[in-house]
């Protein structure tokens, strides 16, 4: 699977407005199209386990699985469309 696939452009609507809220408070869009949102790993797991995962696939089509790493929960993915 190629990681810069293509995603369909998102609709401003309530899903699309909670998840820029989201990516503007916890989140990070990087130059090569990555978006990633973190969070602490004990009491926001749930929160990327079943919203955020649930939101980008609403949105973007793309399944995430969230990671734990030092202590953070990490969801993220990369797309042309967002680089």
């Amino acid at each position: 699977m190629n990681k810069y696939e293509d995603i369909e452009p998102v609709v401003i609507n309530n899903k699309s407005a909670e998840f820029i809220g989201i990516l503007n408070g916890d989140g990070t869009l990087t130059r090569g199209g990555t978006i990633r949102i973190t969070g602490n790993s004990i009491e926001d797991f749930e929160h990327h386990s079943q919203r955020i995962v649930y939101l980008v696939r609403v949105l973007f089509g793309k399944t995430l699985k969230p990671k734990i790493k030092n202590n953070v929960v990490i969801s993220g993915f990369t797309s042309l469309h967002t680089s």
